[in-house]
C-alpha cells in the first residue's frame, strides 16, 4: 500500500522489513500541532493494514524527541473553548483535545510492535506517545529525558498519560510522576520504570530495533 505523504513526520521503510516514524516538524522544535496530531493518527491507520514488522518512533532533530503541546494553538483552543456559552464547553473541548489521545491509542493497538527510541526531551504529549509504545529505550544523556510536566501549570496530561503511567509504574510511583511534574533522565527513568532500557548515545535506534526483531 502507498505511503503516506506527511509533513510533520517521515515515514522510512527499512530493509529489514521495520519503519521508522520520524518527528520532523519545519520548525526548530517537535512539538504536537493539530497538523502533527492529524498525521499521528493518519500514521496509525497506516500502520495497521501495512505489512511493517514493526514500528521505531524516534525524532528527526538533535534537541528533543517531542516537547509537548504547541502552545500557541493550546491558547487559541482556550480562547475558544471560555468563549462558547458554559453549556457547550466540555464537548468543545474535548472533541477539540481528544484527537491526540485517540491517535495515540490507535498506534498502541495497530497489532504491530511499537518502540520509542528517545534521544532527547520527551516531555508532556512527547512522554504521552513514547508511553503508548510498547517498548521504550532512552538514550543516557542529559539532555534525553520524561516527564509530565503539565500538574505545575495546572494542567492534566490530556492524552492517555493519567492512566498510562499508573499502569506502568502502580498508583503510588505513577501519582509522584504526575503531581510533581519532575524529569526522568538515566538510570532513574529506568529505576522509576517509565523506560526499559538505558543504552549510550547514538545506540537507542538500534536497541529499539534489536527489541522488535
Amino acid at each position: 500500500m502507498s505511503i503516506p505523504q506527511l509533513t510533520q513526520f517521515r515515514i522510512e521503510p527499512q530493509a529489514n522489513g521495520l519503519v521508522h516514524f520520524v518527528f520532523d516538524a519545519p520548525r526548530s522544535m517537535n512539538v504536537f500541532s493539530n497538523a502533527a496530531i492529524a498525521e499521528l493518527g493518519i500514521f496509525a491507520d497506516w500502520l495497521k493494514d501495512s505489512d511493517a514488522k514493526g514500528v521505531v518512533v524516534r525524532s528527526g532533530k538533535s534537541n528533543g524527541f517531542c516537547a509537548g503541546a504547541d502552545l500557541t494553538e493550546l491558547a487559541e483552543a482556550y480562547e475558544m473553548i471560555v468563549a462558547a456559552r458554559p453549556e457547550e464547553r466540555f464537548d468543545i473541548a474535548f472533541n477539540h483535545f481528544f484527537p491526540l489521545s485517540h491517535a495515540i491509542r490507535r498506534l498502541e493497538r495497530s497489532g504491530k510492535p511499537v518502540a520509542a527510541a528517545i534521544a532527547g526531551v520527551a516531555l508532556g504529549g512527547g512522554c504521552e506517545l513514547a508511553m503508548g509504545a510498547h517498548y521504550r529505550v532512552l538514550a543516557d544523556s542529559p539532555r534525553a529525558m520524561m516527564g509530565l510536566p503539565e500538574f505545575a501549570v495546572g494542567l492534566l496530561p490530556g492524552a492517555g498519560g493519567t492512566q498510562r503511567v499508573t499502569r506502568l509504574l502502580g498508583v503510588e510511583a505513577g501519582l509522584e510522576v504526575l503531581l510533581k511534574g519532575r524529569n526522568y533522565a538515566g538510570q532513574e527513568a529506568v529505576d522509576v520504570g517509565l523506560v526499559h532500557r538505558l543504552v549510550p548515545e547514538g545506540q537507542e535506534v538500534a536497541a529499539a530495533e534489536a527489541w522488535l526483531l
